[in-house]
């Protein structure tokens, strides 16, 4: 029998709730680019790996200008999908480190 998908763990939640407030107040529909736009401020793993990809704010915000908005429900998606990669890891929550990878698998 599969096991239940780990739960989102505290980090990520409040990583996922600031990039709800961040897009309001853009006037912007929440998505998985507010949600990395967040990761990227933060000092852990997920957020060093993506610096070390020379990943920048700038250019986040430049091609979340540029690029078409995505599908109403990829973010919660992206939520889900790191929280199977938790689980597969053997991880008791979904931490940024699991959305980076979530969302790195999500279609184009």
């Amino acid at each position: 029998m599969a096991q239940p998908p780990a739960p989102i763990g505290r980090e990520l939640h409040d990583i996922l709730d600031q990039a709800e407030r961040v897009a309001r107040s853009r006037d912007e529909r929440p998505s998985t680019a507010h949600a990395l736009l967040v990761l990227l401020r933060t000092h852990g793993l997920a957020a060093q790996l993506m610096r070390d990809r020379r990943v920048t704010e700038e250019g986040l915000k430049k091609a979340m200008s540029l690029a078409d908005p995505e599908p109403k429900d990829l973010l919660a998606e992206a939520g889900e999908r790191a929280r199977r990669v938790a689980t597969d890891c053997g991880s008791a929550s979904a931490g940024p480190l699991h959305f980076l990878i979530a969302a790195a698998q999500l279609p184009p």
